[in-house]
């Protein structure tokens, strides 16, 4: 069986590293896949620049990051 957690966010900087973190520490069975998909509906603070920066080296392995800009247009950075 395979799981996708979904966290969507808008100007959640904090609140979205947090979370992150909790699910990084979760303890699934090595049977289970399992990814996270985050959906930054154009955040207007830090997130993007948190993600490219930060967490995108640590977390890479298991998240795929999808940001709508103001221009409308879908940015992706996939996990794998």
């Amino acid at each position: 069986m395979n799981i996708t957690v979904v966290l969507c966010t808008y100007t959640e900087c904090e609140t979205l590293a947090k979370a992150l973190r909790s699910v990084a520490m979760s303890k699934v069975p090595e049977s289970l896949g399992w990814e996270v998909l985050v959906v930054d509906n154009n955040s207007d603070d830090q997130t993007w620049m948190w993600w490219m920066n930060t967490a995108r080296n640590s977390l890479a392995a298991f998240v795929t990051y999808l940001s709508r800009s103001r221009a409308n247009r879908m940015h992706s950075t996939a996990g794998y």
